[in-house]
């Protein structure tokens, strides 16, 4: 069931307006294996859930999809009758290897806002959450 989920979250974004995305990257200052786990632990200390961990490592490429839920968040939406916003508030970070180096990714929660019309404040804790969970993942702080 939850490979099914993941399937139709995934194809879902395809056709989504997803792709005017702003996308944010950051490269790490830790290795692929510790920014992944600072990343799953950083979730979860945020009281986030992470619905799925996709790894899809091909030869010396690696790249590890995550997507998490938070909550508060799909709550709030859903009391505000926002039920559609929730396709694109199940965050997305790709953590990715170029050469030696490591990389953290994802789209800007700001671009909700015109999007769904989610109100201001919401989007600018949503952009803080990522920010601050995407550098301690990186080992910015």
């Amino acid at each position: 069931m939850r490979t099914l989920l993941v399937i139709l979250f995934l194809s879902s974004a395809l056709f989504a307006k997803v792709a005017t995305f702003h996308l944010i990257e950051k490269k790490s200052r830790l290795s692929y294996e510790r920014t992944i786990q600072r990343l799953a632990d950083g979730a979860i200390s945020a009281k986030m859930h992470v619905i799925a961990k996709i790894d899809q490592n091909i030869n010396e490429r690696k790249s590890t999809l995550f997507i998490f839920d938070i909550p508060k968040v799909r709550n709030k939406l859903l009391v505000q009758g926002n039920t559609r916003a929730i396709l694109d508030t199940l965050f997305r970070v790709l953590v990715y290897t170029r050469g030696t180096s490591t990389f953290v990714v994802y789209h800007s929660p700001k671009e909700l806002q015109e999007l769904y019309r989610i109100s201001p404040k919401l989007t600018n804790i949503l952009d803080r959450l990522m920010d601050t969970l995407t550098n301690y993942a990186i080992g910015k702080r």
